[in-house]
């Protein structure tokens, strides 16, 4: 898992070498990136330091997820749950 920031109970944002995966689910719901989003993200985190970085996730359709043309703006418009990086 190159480039992890851990934000809640063992869950992360990190950067994958399966780059023909992304998009798609992956396992233990941790968010998957490109090496190099990964690697810039973490060094924005690292700068501004992890107590200070907020995390927001919203859950939006996955390709190949039956879904409703209103489930993305419907996220869009819920309270996300957010979490301090915890590197």
């Amino acid at each position: 898992m190159p480039y992890a920031i851990f934000i809640h109970y063992g869950f992360a944002i990190h950067g994958t070498n399966d780059i023909s995966r992304l998009g798609g689910p992956g396992s233990h719901g941790c968010v998957r990136l490109h090496p190099s989003h990964a690697a810039a993200l973490f060094v924005l985190v690292q700068r501004s330091g992890p107590r200070n970085t907020r995390i927001e996730i919203y859950a939006v359709a996955c390709k190949g997820l039956r879904t409703s043309p209103n489930d993305a703006a419907a996220a869009r418009q819920r309270t996300p749950a957010s979490r301090n990086a915890g590197m």
